[in-house]
């Protein structure tokens, strides 16, 4: 199970659309599709994982965004809300930055400032559509959950790739956590980090709204302990 709290909160939410639905009839059976939603994402928190939204090659089929509306319209409510007053993206380092999900007008503008590649660690959220025209990578993550190592490695090496070659611009849909344990890994990495700690606080520096669970800092510290020799350090 990949979040068991998650799963139940949505199950009970889902039951208790589904209860009112009953008991106000007529139009209250609209909060049928709220229930389904909120099952759905039950049924993602407890196994299926991504594969509950579909997403492919950085969209969403419409009938996956017809069917979750309520879960999508709520995840934007809360995207614009905890966003409030924070810039959309940072610069960790010259080459890479990190942040939230963009509009198309930031992300051209992004682009405008030489962001040629993007990594996109969400699964409920469509890409937006001038970052789809760089090099694109996507690792679908639901919220409040971590990558496997494999999937953390291949973040990592997209990011050190792409930033070869141009800036690199990593995000999940708010900038909080998914986003920031990638860009902490990179650090580690490429050698520009002594320890975990001093990766998160680096990333930290430039996004005061990063939150990183234990659970997250475990990966990071198994990261780090499956890196093959040495790195490097950079300044």
């Amino acid at each position: 199970m990949l979040n068991a709290k998650v799963a139940i909160r949505y199950t009970v939410a889902g039951a208790a659309a589904a209860l009112g639905a009953w008991w106000l009839g007529g139009w209250g059976w609209l909060l049928i599709w709220l229930a389904i939603s909120c099952f759905a994402q039950a049924l993602a928190y407890a196994g299926w994982g991504a594969a509950v939204f579909q997403k492919s090659n950085g969209r969403l089929p419409w009938s996956v965004r017809i069917v979750l509306a309520p879960y999508m319209i709520c995840a934007r409510i809360t995207l614009h809300y905890y966003c409030r007053g924070f810039a959309p993206y940072a610069q960790v380092t010259p080459t890479v930055w990190i942040g939230r999900r963009l509009t198309d007008q930031e992300a051209t503008e992004a682009i405008a400032k030489g962001v040629t590649a993007a990594v996109d660690m969400t699964a409920g959220f469509p890409e937006c559509a001038p970052l789809l025209g760089l090099r694109y990578r996507n690792i679908q993550l639901l919220p409040l959950t971590v990558p496997n190592l494999d999937q953390l490695r291949e973040a990592v090496r997209f990011v050190q790739e792409q930033s070869r070659d141009g800036i690199v611009y990593v995000h999940g849909a708010l900038g909080y956590s998914r986003s920031v344990g990638v860009v902490a890994a990179y650090l580690l990495a490429g050698g520009l980090a002594a320890s975990v700690e001093e990766a998160v606080d680096r990333v930290r520096a430039v996004t005061p709204q990063t939150l990183l669970d234990s659970t997250w800092m475990k990966r990071l510290h198994e990261f780090e302990a499956g890196m093959v020799g040495a790195p490097e350090r950079h300044s």
